[in-house]
């Protein structure tokens, strides 16, 4: 269970710890339990340097969103006898619970607002199935609960059922409900505010939408207490940099932003690297109900058209298109629901005979996203190196002599030979006794190999014992090849057995990856010797850490003993 929370999650996450549990904005410490209790040096850093120190690199939205089930595992957290320091396991099921709670429902509002328009049952909950298990909604309501996207999913179909309620009855609840929601849209990610040129559309036509803008502004008892609000909500980010660093404003993204004169849209849509009709296919689906919603009304398609074309090229315009280490195009989960709405035009329109053949295409999307889902947690997709070939060559594919397929960077079964070799460097654990530099991740007495000692992992725990070896500390500059040797019991034949390394930079820490074990068979229920020879990315200077640890992927139970790495330095001219 452990993992929910982790990478970017943890900067969205972390001003809960921090102004709830830890009671101070001075992130190290913030970080501290998740860092030394359960990931022995695996937390990821969400801060910036600034003029005037380090602030959360992510915005507080999320946060807020996320609260009301945060309280609720401090409080499981209590009665369970667990530690309440924000990272035990209540915790972690208290952010997977408040992901689905969000994704349920933004599709309970979809499925009003379509109902609203006349769309059918049957038609809603085929719609609603399909966006769910069809698409990334998915992974990050399950998978990566403690992400944005979710969050901002329910955000949007929050805003298109309340833009629609408030253009039909312009009342001060209404108006102050929709600014909230606009208002948290932006304070979860700020180029999301865009959705306020889909009120033309919402409206059906430009001509009810400045009727409805008339009827706000021309009423200060309407628009007052709505700005009111809105300004409110979005000043928390403002407070937050305040708590933080002492002033208001801050950019937090520094070194990052947008290329404007050289979008990435053909990419965003399209690539086999993260492309949302290729990741996603039931939105490619979906984007067919264009043509219909055209036929019946030229000027709401004309609008959506413009609304979802502007918020493409500004996600296609970030400095890195794909969004880093992700399941498909992750920055266009919150559209969704804009989907959903062509996906209904799309099967209400058809005749029966066209409609069950559409929706027999829309659930086949269904296994794909299934499949490509679990691909990616069993790193058989590579997370940021996928293209056409390497696409197709895993395509639904699922066995276990997959997974790690494009991670692994093995020079050969065979060791370098001696005369290519200029520098031998070992370090080696046993797990009998506290070492130096090391981590005690798992480590129990239930099973040993020799000794006492193993180090034990899982499902629950899946980090083994954590070890950070300065680059210049493993010898000469040069070309690098790791042996790494240790001994294996597993309760299956292939244990879903990597070891996972990132390299850490001062506070920062970049370059992760897994060198897969799976070729390696583990004789069921037996001490296994196992046996990896891969290179070695370098680090970008001699004074960075090489942080390096066993890391299961499944649900196995799998102690390891007598750890060994030996990283051999090659000559240049080998």
């Amino acid at each position: 269970m452990y993992g929910m929370i982790h990478a970017d999650a943890q900067g969205y996450y972390g001003y809960l710890v921090a102004a709830f549990i830890e009671r101070s904005f001075d992130w190290k410490q913030v970080i501290a339990a998740y860092n030394t209790t359960y990931f022995g040096g695996g937390a990821s850093d969400f801060t910036v340097v600034t003029d005037h120190g380090y602030v959360n690199k992510y915005y507080v939205g999320t946060a807020v969103l996320m609260l009301p089930f945060f309280l609720l595992s401090c409080l499981a957290a209590a009665v369970m006898g667990q530690p309440v320091d924000g990272y035990a396991v209540p915790f972690h099921i208290g952010m997977m619970l408040s992901a689905l709670f969000y994704a349920i429902m933004g599709l309970w509002l979809m499925g009003r607002y379509l109902h609203g328009k006349g769309f059918s049952w049957p038609v809603i909950s085929a719609t609603a199935l399909g966006v769910f298990a069809g698409t990334g909604l998915l992974f990050y309501s399950v998978m990566e609960p403690a992400m944005s996207h979710v969050y901002s999913f329910f955000l949007f179909s929050a805003f298109i059922f309340l833009a629609d309620r408030a253009m039909a009855a312009p009342v001060r609840g209404r108006l102050i409900a929709l600014a909230a929601v606009l208002a948290l849209i932006a304070l979860v990610r700020p180029t999301n505010a865009v959705i306020v040129l889909s009120l033309p559309f919402i409206a059906g036509g430009w001509r009810p939408f400045m009727v409805f803008l008339k009827a706000v502004f021309s009423d200060r008892r309407l628009l007052v207490p709505s700005v009111v609000v809105a300004v409110s909500i979005v000043a928390l980010q403002l407070l937050m940099y305040q708590l933080q660093v002492g002033r208001p404003l801050v950019w937090s993204y520094s070194g990052e932003g947008f290329n404007f004169l050289a979008p990435e849209v053909m990419n965003v849509l399209f690539s086999y690297k993260k492309g949302l009709f290729v990741y996603y296919p039931w939105t490619l689906l979906a984007a067919l109900g264009l043509i219909v919603l055209a036929v019946q009304s030229r000027a709401a398609a004309l609008w959506l058209v413009v609304f979802l074309g502007l918020a493409v090229y500004i996600i296609s315009s970030w400095w890195s298109w794909y969004y880093g280490a992700s399941f498909g195009m992750r920055a266009m989960v919150e559209y969704l629901p804009f989907f959903m709405v062509l996906m209904a035009y799309l099967l209400q329109a058809l005749p029966v005979e066209f409609r069950s053949g559409v929706a027999v295409l829309s659930f086949l999307a269904i296994p794909v996203n299934l499949t490509q889902t679990y691909q990616y947690n069993k790193f058989i997709l590579h997370w940021d190196q996928m293209d056409a070939d390497r696409f197709w060559q895993v395509f639904l594919k699922t066995d276990k002599r997959y997974e790690g397929i494009f991670y692994r960077t093995a020079v050969g079964e065979n060791l370098p030979s001696e005369d290519r070799i200029l520098n031998r460097f070992t370090v080696h654990n046993d797990m009998e006794q506290d070492k130096e530099g090391w981590g005690n991740q798992g480590r129990t007495d239930r099973l040993a190999f020799s000794g006492r000692y193993s180090s034990m992992i899982s499902g629950a725990n899946p980090y083994g014992n954590t070890i950070g070896i300065p680059w210049r500390d493993m010898g000469p500059e040069g070309r690098k090849v790791l042996v790494a040797t240790f001994i294996v019991r597993a309760e299956t034949e292939r244990p879903a057995l990597a070891l996972a390394y990132s390299f850490n930079a001062g506070e920062r820490n970049y370059g992760h990856g897994y060198l897969y074990c799976t070729e390696q068979v583990s004789d069921k229920g037996l001490w296994t010797a196992m046996r990896l020879i891969a290179e070695l990315p370098r680090a970008e200077a001699p004074e960075h850490v090489w942080v390096v640890y066993p890391y299961t992927t499944g649900n196995d139970t799998i102690h390891v003993d007598d750890l060994r790495y030996e990283v051999i330095t090659l000559r240049e001219d080998g």
